[in-house]
């Protein structure tokens, strides 16, 4: 298979490179083994470093398709794979650099052409055993939690945890909102997870840490389609109430 090299970088463009790498000090090239670079925006989750990373994963899977075998975005970064046979770590490293160069890590700008999902709740009851707990724990009536919680459209964070299993936020005010002391066992499908000004979705089975607070009939998973999840990051949901369970 034919290894691509790099032909050097003239010495304006390295000027420039170091000079924008100044600027952007935050964001880190890493490698991870010899087949990957991981483009990390961030230490703390904001929704300024999540949407960057989401963007320059869309640039990275346009520009350089025929480099790589994949990128993928996470809550604070992209993950570029790579054939180390096809293409050397330092060419991708300076690839990546130069698109890095023009990426404006400034500009806030809502994901154009992004789909807007729509996602109706039942909170509490059997399926949301830990409901109350936490509205309580925040001074907050149902009502007023319920309120809160649906006002404002949420960007999907990130993809990850297990099949289907979506992040989204922030709910900047309930950042310190801890995770449960106990693992729950057994959290079944549609079930609504919050912790740490986070809101979750699951698709299949899992064991959390994170309150389980009511339940929807999504289902981001399905096997049978490709792609097999209908929310992808960037994506934005609007949260609205169904009732409450047992009522």
């Amino acid at each position: 298979m034919m290894r691509v090299r790099s032909k050097g970088c003239s010495k304006t463009l390295m000027v420039e490179l170091a000079s924008q790498n100044r600027k952007r000090g935050h964001v880190k090239l890493q490698p991870l083994g010899d087949r990957a670079i991981l483009v990390v925006f961030g230490t703390e989750l904001q929704l300024n470093a999540n949407r960057q990373a989401i963007q320059f994963t869309k640039i990275v899977e346009e520009k350089l398709t025929p480099l790589i075998i994949g990128a993928n975005s996470n809550l604070l970064s992209c993950l570029v794979r790579y054939d180390p046979k096809r293409v050397a770590y330092a060419t991708l490293r300076q690839e990546l650099q130069m698109l890095l160069a023009s990426f404006d890590l400034e500009k806030l700008r809502a994901h154009e052409g992004n789909k807007i999902h729509e996602i109706e709740i039942t909170y509490g009851g059997d399926a949301g055993p830990d409901f109350e707990n936490v509205h309580s724990n925040l001074k907050l009536s149902a009502a007023e939690f319920i309120e809160q919680h649906t006002a404002l459209p949420l960007d999907v964070l990130a993809l990850g945890f297990s099949p289907g299993f979506f992040y989204l936020g922030l709910h900047e005010n309930w950042r310190d909102f801890p995770r449960r002391t106990e693992l729950r066992e057994n959290v079944p499908p549609g079930s609504v997870l919050f912790a740490a000004g986070q809101t979750a979705i699951t698709s299949v089975p899992i064991r959390t840490g994170w309150s389980v607070i009511g339940h929807c009939d999504l289902n981001n998973f399905d096997v049978h389609i490709d792609p097999p999840v209908k929310l992808r990051p960037g994506d934005f949901v609007e949260l609205s109430a169904k009732g409450q369970g047992n009522e």
